[in-house]
């Protein structure tokens, strides 16, 4: 199974993104857990960029999201 962590804090000292790792790392045979390390990179959201320009770390996100069998 292969889920896709996402944390909830872009702050390097989080206890959220630790917990994440420390998830991926205990995380039982035939289970994946890979801790999304690009939130600093999203943008704030637009409703007036349409998906043309949607910008390449969201679609990173995005096909992250999609290619996972959860979310975390």
């Amino acid at each position: 199974m292969e889920l896709l962590a996402i944390p909830g804090s872009i702050r390097s000292g989080s206890y959220n993104l630790a917990l994440l790792y420390s998830m991926s790392e205990l995380s039982s045979q035939g289970t994946n857990i890979t801790v999304f390390d690009r939130m600093k990179d999203i943008p704030p959201f637009d409703p007036d960029i349409g998906d043309v320009e949607t910008p390449e770390p969201v679609a990173y996100l995005m096909a992250k999201i999609r290619a996972a069998d959860g979310v975390i």
